[in-house]
């Protein structure tokens, strides 16, 4: 299984060519479903650079940014608010923080890297570690929309030009980038359709609030849509 360690050149391809207003949108977004009236600290989990944690923390928010990436989390305290504190740390053990959140926010298809029982597992403690009717939010590929897409196709981001190769193996989907520095990347997922997540999320105690594509409250989560965001609210013990 590929090791998902993001290289330098897809950091600087596909993700420090990301607008500005893309990113004011997605933590504007943010902002409406995890109101900070309400849900004043969040836990960003894979938050590579920091480019939500620190955009939240300016505005008010209390925010731990964790990932496993330490050249990321290097990035990511370089001017960072004071409000805003990072941590090298594994998605899986999300427990060891000894904190709880008002919120979590996983996003740019960073969750299902691992196998199906690993993957609820890291829901389960996304639900743990959040105050009870916490709300999370998670940002995924959609099945339906990436199973119509071609085997490979090249295209020119960031100065280079980046031939992906995608298969399927089942649900798991897997893909290959070769940048024209001679640089390779290599990641798989386990993805799902917005029902299919609504009922893992729903098995970790997070309930479904919203489903939608592009962070639009307007735009409901569908196959003719790449990403969807599903915003969840951790469920009351019974």
């Amino acid at each position: 299984m590929p090791s998902h360690e993001y290289s330098a050149a897809w950091y600087s391809t596909f993700l420090e060519t990301i607008p500005a207003e893309q990113t004011a949108s997605e933590v504007a977004f943010i902002s409406r479903l995890i109101p900070l009236a309400s849900h004043s600290t969040i836990l960003d989990v894979c938050c590579g650079p920091g480019r939500h944690a620190n955009q939240l923390a300016r505005a008010g928010y209390h925010v731990v940014g964790i990932d496993n990436n330490a050249a990321a989390i290097a990035r990511a305290r370089e001017g960072a608010p004071e409000s805003a504190t990072y941590r090298e740390g594994d998605m899986r053990r999300l427990d060891a923080l000894g904190d709880r959140f008002d919120g979590v926010i996983n996003l740019w298809a960073s969750f299902g890297y691992f196998d199906d029982a690993t993957n609820e597992a890291v829901l389960r403690q996304i639900a743990g570690v959040l105050h009870e009717g916490g709300r999370a939010l998670i940002d995924v590929y959609n099945r339906d929309h990436m199973l119509c897409l071609p085997s490979s196709d090249t295209a020119q981001r960031g100065g280079l030009e980046v031939l992906t190769e995608r298969a399927w193996s089942g649900n798991r989907f897997r893909v290959r980038l070769q940048y024209s520095s001679g640089v390779r990347d290599e990641f798989e997922w386990r993805l799902y359709t917005p029902h299919e997540m609504s009922d893992v999320c729903a098995a970790a105690g997070l309930d479904t609030v919203l489903a939608c594509a592009w962070f639009n409250e307007s735009l409901p989560a569908s196959a003719d849509h790449a990403r969807m965001q599903l915003v969840l609210e951790r469920r009351d013990p019974q």
